[in-house]
């Protein structure tokens, strides 16, 4: 259910970390139902799936698409939380957003991809270059790879994950998310500004890859990696 759910403003546009750094201070806790925790207060909500019935219009970077929003107290709560109105929406399965690059291919709420992938041995190089390090957290990857040289997955165009097969579609390309601490919701300069000093070409900074999965299933933790090509 990664990136199923996503938060918008009075016109339906996304909201990230990238305008409210206090989305750092929630923390959605999926089991049963969706619960939504405040770090500072502990407040909690619990959002049932059955009270989004609301069919509205969202928009993630240009893309306008069916979504449904959650009609109960959650959004009140929320907005006085963030200090902004803001409405919790989910991708019901009948909602279908397209992939920009590959239309037959759908996406989630997420950025642009599926998938973010991300080597170990990348952040640990990284690690070794600033004065106070930073964990993985801060680039959000859903799947993180050990036991590769670093930045290996620069090169890669399809691997398989257990029996999951995905292609490259792109490195990712960094923006200032990374230098929000996620526990604070402080902003600084690194881990970007190192970044820069090794992983920049023309305007972009790169760290992990951007995936596409071929087909449907299941991985697991230490799952074993194999790259096809």
């Amino acid at each position: 259910m990664d990136r199923r759910w996503m938060l918008v403003d009075g016109a339906g546009k996304f909201i990230s970390q990238r305008q409210l750094t206090a989305l750092t201070g929630l923390q959605p806790v999926l089991e049963d139902h969706l619960l939504i925790r405040h770090l500072a207060s502990g407040n909690e909500m619990m959002v049932d799936q059955a009270a989004f019935t609301a069919t509205v219009e969202v928009e993630v970077w240009g893309q306008v698409f069916k979504a449904h929003a959650a009609v109960n107290s959650i959004n009140p709560w929320l907005s006085d939380v963030l200090g902004q109105e803001v409405t919790l929406v989910y991708m019901a399965e009948e909602d279908y957003r397209p992939l920009k690059s590959s239309p037959a291919d759908p996406v989630s709420f997420a950025d642009g991809y599926p998938v973010l992938l991300t080597c170990q041995s990348s952040l640990d190089d990284l690690n070794s270059r600033l004065e106070a390090p930073v964990n993985m957290g801060r680039f959000r990857s859903n799947i993180v790879v050990g036991g590769l040289a670093p930045y290996a997955e620069d090169n890669w165009q399809r691997l398989q994950i257990g029996a999951i097969r995905f292609r490259v579609a792109k490195r990712c390309a960094r923006c200032h998310v990374v230098t929000i601490d996620q526990q604070t919701g402080t902003t600084g300069k690194e881990p970007l500004r190192t970044l820069g000093t090794y992983r920049r070409e023309g305007k972009k900074v790169y760290f992990g890859v951007n995936l596409i999965p071929e087909n449907t299933g299941i991985i697991h933790e230490n799952d074993p990696v194999t790259i096809l090509a």
